[in-house]
């Protein structure tokens, strides 16, 4: 598979608080329905979930409709294989035009809006997320996040502007050797992405840094199980994968990304390494 530089991952602003009983959030069959905005491995499309009004008689997920919309806009038949009894987690295929491909995923406790998990294609594991787009219910607190992380892009786009108004090329992606995104810019301009702040060096060397929201992080704290350890393994390695790509092989950017991330849990690892590509990527 090759990565596309469109890779848009999951960031949302604010802080996370999570107790036990969040981790223990209930899923129903109607969480599940939907149009999510989906990932994998870089690839983006449209997967949509929706009810049915049949009964069911061969197992309790077989009035869910399940199909995929690709980039180019073509409609691509999709099936449930498997949903557990916790309505947490699914299994199904996509039917792409040369093979049929299967993902497992699992739904955010926190968020029920999100899911991540792997697929297998050609015998080897990657990574996606989706994100649903539509919902039967609207979260205000959801609502409130998503302003606040429209903000943060907002600066994004500001920072890739000259004087001029004219786009400022990006010549080079990096991580130093603090852990923190480096972005250089054609004009000589220097943008450092920190945990809630951003350092921006001018050509003129001045030093200028602008506060704003941390991050909040993907995923909550989680128990000690071997599956979920596997899949939280998995995922970090195809986030690497990621990182190779957006620093184009640079071996000081990759060593300095995983020296930040070595102390850290599998967890932990995955919300700072995707706070880092967040800030890597266009």
């Amino acid at each position: 598979m090759i990565l596309n530089r469109k890779l848009k991952p999951l960031l949302l602003c604010g802080i996370l608080s999570l107790t036990f009983s969040d981790l223990s959030a209930q899923f129903s069959k109607r969480d599940l329905a939907g149009r999510y905005s989906m990932n994998h491995d870089g690839w983006e499309g449209t997967l949509v979930i929706e009810e049915r009004k049949v009964d069911c008689t061969t197992n309790p997920w077989c009035d869910l409709n399940i199909y995929y919309i690709d980039s180019k806009n073509n409609t691509l038949k999709a099936a449930i294989t498997n949903v557990s009894k916790d309505w947490q987690h699914i299994t199904f295929l996509i039917g792409f035009p040369d093979h049929r491909q299967q993902f497992s995923g699992h739904f955010f406790s926190w968020n029920k809006n999100l899911m991540a998990g792997t697929t297998d294609w050609r015998d080897k594991t990657y990574g996606f997320f989706a994100r649903k787009q539509t919902t039967l219910s609207i979260d205000p607190n959801l609502v409130l996040r998503e302003a606040k992380f429209k903000n943060v892009y907002e600066l994004k786009r500001n920072l890739n502007e000259d004087a001029d108004g004219d786009q400022d090329k990006i010549i080079k992606r990096g991580i130093n050797g603090e852990g923190k995104v480096e972005v250089q810019y054609e004009s000589g301009k220097i943008v450092i992405y920190g945990e809630g702040s951003t350092t921006i060096i001018t050509p003129e060397k001045e030093r200028l840094v602008m506060m704003h929201m941390e991050v909040m992080d993907l995923v909550p704290p989680i128990p000690d199980e071997p599956e979920m350890n596997e899949w939280l393994t998995t995922l970090n390695r195809n986030m690497d994968d990621i990182v190779n790509h957006l620093v184009d092989g640079d071996e000081t950017s990759l060593s300095n990304y995983t020296q930040a991330l070595s102390e850290f849990s599998s967890a932990e690892r995955i919300n700072k390494g995707m706070k880092m590509i967040g800030f890597l990527i266009d």
